[in-house]
């Protein structure tokens, strides 16, 4: 039987391979991210995501989402100290004088 290229063991038992002639563009509402999981990890993600009554793939999403939102925040945390840190006292606004200002122009 002469191979296709990209034809691997899989596609030897599924009957199918890809080709530059059958490759077509899967078109898809959301992006996919194919991640590599250690069992242990897996596991831990499945036991989640059944908890919750959700997929594997939703579990792994919020995670994600969840993880990125407090590496966001950690870093606005930075962004704010160095800014508190570099701040000149002398050239600032009290508490009491902007919001004087900001009654007054009403």
């Amino acid at each position: 039987m002469p191979r296709e290229p990209w034809c691997g063991a899989q596609a030897r038992v599924t009957k199918r391979c890809v080709s530059a002639g059958t490759l077509t563009l899967m078109l898809a509402n959301h992006a996919r991210v194919r991640v590599l999981l250690k069992r242990p990890l897996y596991d831990a993600l499945v036991w989640l995501a059944r908890r919750d009554g959700v997929t594997v793939s939703t579990k792994a999403r919020d995670l994600l989402r969840d993880a990125l939102e407090t590496h966001e925040n950690v870093v606005l945390i930075e962004i704010a100290a160095e800014r508190e840190r570099s701040i000149d006292r002398t050239k600032t606004l009290t508490h009491d004088a902007v919001w004087r200002r900001r009654l007054r122009r009403k």
